[in-house]
């Protein structure tokens, strides 16, 4: 059932069996799946079914350390969440991402892969993907590509999701029909409050922008709001606990993650249709892949450094002025006055005819315009960004919102393993293209820099600085290093749980929607039994 916070009659207090904050994928997939195990379901979402730039602002933020996107439109505020202009790129993390790495200082999940395979499964199956393709490597389902040496350069699936609108309001009448969940737009959670003994959430303090309040009640709460605003609303519900929800150990906030993208080397190739190959996507029982390749993990262990992807690409070479096409396709992307319905739709039907183009002409579309542009062969790297305290969200204490919220600040810190694990993996990518006869790899000089933490390129990618994939800030550890159980429940409170890539104890290199998809179906698994 859908409904609005502002035509709620009779008393401003809600009653609710679980209570979801956050109507993105992670909220939408917990409150879907409590709701088909028989449990009745309140779904508030702050903003409405479509983008409302009244709404919107409610995101502004500052950022401080390294540049980063502008946090207003780096996360969308309406049913469906920024999921609605997401690239559809899914694929698992790999194993050695959940081990407690020596050389990685925070890394470690609460549990392995095992734990978390069946509900992958659910996921891929939610989406409309398929999840047999792993009964054989990627590499060995590609074509045309030399034999690589695994412990080397290894390769991971991405498989991709063409209808990636479909957490958007218009393909979820699951959700907003269900017999047993009440969505409830406009109503933006301003205090997680707790119980005088700070164990319990006693009830959730809502508003909207016509200045109407009141709060929710419920068995079990659930935050889904995103990385950033998981955070804000933890450290901003103070009124029990001064130093915010969940924060007695000081990590709320800290380590935020992003996948770090570069231009990690050029590829001098004396085969480069070879080199060109591992980026050709392929079909497999009517589903698109790729390869993602990567570091061995070999060369992780031995090498110390993180887990990292990267795709073989020509790019125009560094300083170049950018092409009017992809000018207008970035435009498009990210600084749309409006990005309605009608922006996304136009955005898509673009993507779509590329990729079709790409997938017929490829690798002789980019081998081609090496030989009639100024275009060059380079690694384009997206990389695991290790947990760090110093990378965090924080209050900004001296500016609220409409709401009287204090905004968030972002204080994006990078480490010194960020930068070394990308020129290790381009010396493993120059020791085997060698090796193959493809060629050599040439790391790009700001890798031996010592002076230049990272270097953004913005003609690498319509994402030049990282994926908006924010993680880490309310991250599953013990109390002593994180804020939740592998559970997904904060410490020290009975009946509070967050959801989404804010529970990453570290990233890996995996684009984070599936894994994002399988802890909302692992935490509705938890909270079904503990009804």
């Amino acid at each position: 059932m859908l409904s609005s916070f502002q035509d709620v009659t009779g008393g401003s207090e809600i009653s609710a069996d679980v209570c979801v904050v956050g109507a993105g994928a992670a909220g939408q997939t917990v409150a879907k799946a409590l709701a088909d195990k028989g449990r009745n379901v309140l779904l508030l979402e702050s903003g409405g079914l479509d983008f409302d730039e009244t709404v919107q602002q409610l995101n502004r933020a500052a950022n401080t350390g390294v540049p980063y996107y502008d946090l207003y439109r780096a996360r969308l505020r309406f049913f469906g969440g920024t999921t609605a202009i997401w690239g559809g790129r899914t694929c698992r993390l790999d194993p050695i991402d959940f081990e407690k790495r020596p050389w990685v200082e925070h890394s470690g999940w609460p549990f392995g892969p095992e734990a978390l395979a069946p509900f992958y499964d659910l996921a891929e199956a939610r989406l409309g993907l398929i999840s047999d393709y792993r009964s054989a490597h990627v590499l060995d389902r590609m074509h045309g590509i030399p034999e690589l040496n695994r412990d080397e350069i290894d390769a991971s699936y991405w498989q991709f999701d063409h209808h990636i609108d479909r957490f958007t309001a218009a393909y979820r009448d699951d959700v907003l029909k269900h017999p047993r969940i009440t969505v409830m737009t406009g109503a933006t959670v301003t205090e997680v409050v707790l119980h005088g003994d700070g164990n319990t959430v006693e009830r959730l303090d809502i508003a909207n922008l016509s200045g109407k309040r009141g709060s929710v009640k419920a068995k079990q709460y659930v935050v889904a709001c995103g990385g950033i605003e998981n955070a804000r609303l933890l450290l901003a519900s103070r009124s029990v606990r001064p130093a915010g929800v969940g924060n007695d150990t000081d990590w709320v906030g800290r380590s935020f993650m992003e996948h770090v993208h570069c231009r990690g080397g050029e590829i001098v190739a004396d085969k480069p249709i070879s080199a060109l190959a591992f980026g050709k996507s392929f079909r497999f029982h009517g589903s698109r892949f790729a390869a993602a390749l990567r570091p061995g993990v070999p060369v992780q262990r031995s090498e110390g450094v993180l887990n990292a992807s990267f795709t073989i690409n020509v790019r125009k070479p560094p300083g170049r002025p950018m092409g009017a096409f992809m000018q207008g396709f970035n435009f498009m992307r990210h600084s749309m006055a409006v990005p309605n319905k009608f922006w996304r739709k136009s955005w898509y039907a673009l993507k779509h005819t590329g990729t079709r183009f790409q997938e017929w002409i490829d690798p002789y579309r980019p081998w081609m315009l090496t030989k009639t542009s100024d275009r060059r062969i380079y690694a384009v790297v997206r990389s695991e960004q290790a947990p760090n305290r110093d990378s965090r969200v924080m209050l900004n204490l001296d500016e609220t919102d409409a709401l009287g919220m204090p905004r968030a600040e972002l204080h994006w810190a990078l480490s010194e393993i960020d930068k070394r694990s990308v020129k290790s993996t381009m010396m493993a990518l120059d020791r085997e293209f060698r090796r193959l006869g493809v060629g050599r790899v040439e790391p790009m000089a700001w890798l031996d820099d010592p002076a230049n933490p990272w270097e953004f390129d913005p003609l690498i990618s319509k994402n030049p600085i990282g994926g908006y994939h924010h993680m880490g800030t309310t991250r599953m550890a013990e109390p002593a290093e994180g804020v939740c159980d592998g559970d997904a429940r904060v410490h020290g409170v009975d009946n509070l749980y967050m959801a989404g890539s804010s529970l990453f104890p570290t990233g890996g290199w995996a684009n984070p929607t599936l894994t994002i998809l399988a802890l909302s179906f692992k935490l509705a698994d938890h909270l079904s039994r503990k009804a």
